[in-house]
């Protein structure tokens, strides 16, 4: 479990970390056209999608008592730090491969890591 930091500038809780809150690696040979389905949605299922409808929801509150809402409500939002999937190729003990989720530019496992 990782800690989360709010912040004003941004609605990603983990935004502040190098994993982004993720610190687990894939399953294994999970190939890049399957990356959505088999690692990327769990991620989204376990974070984002857990707590949105609340946070969105305290959103529009917000605006409604300030007496601004006037039918619809768009709002545009960047909920997360850029992120990187990072695919890492190991030899040992048989040969696999598996992917990390990292803030881009800041890795936070080291090259060769297996």
């Amino acid at each position: 479990m990782t800690k989360m930091q709010l912040s004003s500038n941004d609605i990603w809780p983990w935004g502040h970390q190098n994993n982004l809150g993720w610190g687990w690696v894939s399953s294994v040979n999970i190939a890049p056209a399957d990356l959505y389905d088999n690692f990327i949605n769990s991620i989204m299922n376990l974070t984002w999608r857990s707590y949105r409808a609340g946070l969105l929801l305290v959103l529009v509150k917000e605006v409604e008592e300030k007496g601004f809402l006037r039918g619809h409500t768009f709002v545009e939002f960047k909920s997360s730090p850029s992120a990187t999937f990072r695919l890492f190729k190991c030899d040992e003990p048989a040969a696999h491969t598996y992917w990390t989720l990292e803030k881009t530019g800041n890795r936070w496992l080291v090259d060769g890591w297996c």
